[in-house]
């Protein structure tokens, strides 16, 4: 789920729909539901899609045998762009970076990877969660990323930068990026994460429902949002950071009674 620039989850321009049993995904328009392009070259199930920040990219990832690779196509023409990989494990999420030029994927080894676009080439990883890694997003700055895991139940706050550390990865040294802080969910597994539009505070929720706020800055919980959350899996806020839109576990959107939160009351709005 993406929120356009407005701050309308509801009035994005395209968005990508992917049926769990096909292996085909089509950009619709929001407005009319017409299909804008289809996207091409898949052979396996697809299971994501992520824009880029200037809309003009789209990464898929889609099932599959090892080695696993990301397809990145042109967003309005539908046309495959090139292919980032290989993964030797499952990929559960990939992220852009806000300048379009690095890609994050987070993979089921426990592990994410930071890719240039430019060259195709893996140039960071993050490795800590104790499982597969689920959800990786990249701060609005572009300085951090942060990683979540179903299994260790951990958001984990990475700086952009290699460490001391590093890992062999095909032959090749690859640096191990710099952690900066781990925040713990002890309730159920984390479902989604978001950067407010600062990149001070991180939202994630969980396969119970709950929506939570974690400071970066302080490495401590600020609230759980209030309502009946049961059935809302995944989140975004928007760009002024006011409001959350949640979504619920079937993969529809919901507009009435707890679609929509405020951030700083963590009440529902009508």
């Amino acid at each position: 789920m993406a929120i356009d620039e407005r701050g309308e989850c509801y009035a994005v321009e395209r968005v990508a729909v992917g049926p769990p049993s096909s292996c085909f995904t089509e950009i619709r328009s929001a407005s009319d539901d017409r299909t804008l392009s289809t996207l091409e070259g898949h052979s396996e199930i697809l299971d994501r899609a992520e824009y880029s920040d200037d809309g003009s990219r789209i990464a898929i990832v889609s099932r599959g045998s090892a080695p696993l690779y990301v397809a990145i196509h042109d967003a309005f023409t539908g046309r495959l762009l090139q292919k980032i990989g290989p993964h030797e494990q499952a990929v559960w999420d990939v992220a852009f970076s806000p300048d379009g030029t690095l890609l994050a994927t987070a993979s089921e080894g426990g592990t994410a990877a930071i890719w240039d676009l430019a060259t195709g080439k893996l140039v960071l990883m993050a490795e800590g969660h104790l499982g597969g890694t689920y959800r990786v997003a990249f701060s609005p700055d572009g300085l951090h990323f942060a990683t979540a895991s179903q299994e260790d139940g951990t958001t984990r706050v990475w700086l952009l930068e290699p460490g001391s550390q590093r890992r062999q990865v095909a032959n090749r040294s690859i640096p191990l990026a710099r952690e900066l802080c781990s925040l713990a969910v002890t309730d159920s597994e984390i479902q989604s994460l978001a950067f407010d539009p600062y990149g001070g505070e991180l939202v994630t929720t969980t396969l119970s429902g709950a929506v939570h706020l974690w400071s970066i800055g302080s490495m401590s919980h600020v609230a759980t949002l209030e309502g009946d959350l049961a059935e809302h899996r995944y989140g975004a806020l928007s760009p002024d950071g006011t409001r959350l839109a949640t979504i619920r576990g079937n993969g529809k959107l919901e507009f009435g009674t707890g679609a929509l939160w405020d951030v700083d009351s963590g009440r529902p709005l009508a």
